[in-house]
């Protein structure tokens, strides 16, 4: 059977909560997590009688940890880079960042961290096509928006905001918090230590879980 005749579904995984959506039929379903974070029986609950799907994970940006990777000096190569995107999770995080599977995108300087466990119980659970950050899915959907001066990236969710500015091709900073709106904002703008900053501001048209899930079509 080929790729183009299975089902699909995207599922935003959040700690608390699933949500799926199944396109050739617009059909939508959700499932709270007994424990936050134990979401295993609530994605199983969602996927009911979609089991032969190919299956694309959003991932919550409460789930996935950034750090924006400066240019360095005499590093190149695939090898070189994962090993100096590790470092700063390591620098950051400790040792628990051991367990996380580290990727790094050149081009924009972002480095994501998930870890390890979820990926193979997800693997474990569903046959799946794609796992993607949140913030990767939404950035490649708002992309070709974000003017030359660049543009902030926000991204609500039901208990927490992501912020990200994305500036002259690449990522300034990037930021998880409970602030909302301008407040978050503001925040990493004061973290950043600049003053001047693009004026223009792109998120999703809402903050439910559809809405991440959808990010991802």
């Amino acid at each position: 059977m080929s790729l183009l005749s299975r089902d699909r579904v995207v599922v935003a995984l959040e700690p608390q909560a699933v949500h799926a959506v199944r396109p050739k039929t617009n059909e939508k379903r959700s499932a709270a997590a007994q424990v936050p974070g134990l979401w295993q029986d609530a994605l199983k609950e969602v996927l009911a009688g979609w089991t032969r799907a190919d299956l694309t994970v959003v991932l919550s940006n409460r789930l996935v940890r950034y750090v924006v990777v400066p240019r360095t000096a005499g590093v190149s190569g695939d090898a070189e880079e994962a090993t100096l995107a590790r470092h700063h999770f390591t620098r950051l995080h400790g040792e628990r960042s051991r367990d996380w599977d580290v990727r790094y995108d050149r081009e924009t300087g972002l480095a994501s961290a998930i870890d390890k466990s979820l990926i193979e119980e997800l693997k474990n659970l569903v046959r799946l096509r794609s796992l993607q950050p949140y913030l990767m899915a939404a950035f490649n959907r708002l992309r070709s928006r974000i003017p030359a001066e660049g543009a902030w990236i926000v991204l609500p969710e039901a208990q927490a905001t992501c912020v990200a500015l994305y500036a002259k091709g690449a990522w300034t900073g990037v930021s998880v918090s409970r602030a909302t709106g301008n407040e978050a904002i503001e925040r990493e703008r004061m973290r950043m230590g600049s003053a001047q900053a693009p004026s223009t501001v792109l998120t999703p048209p809402g903050n439910d879980g559809y809405v991440m899930a959808m990010t991802a079509l």
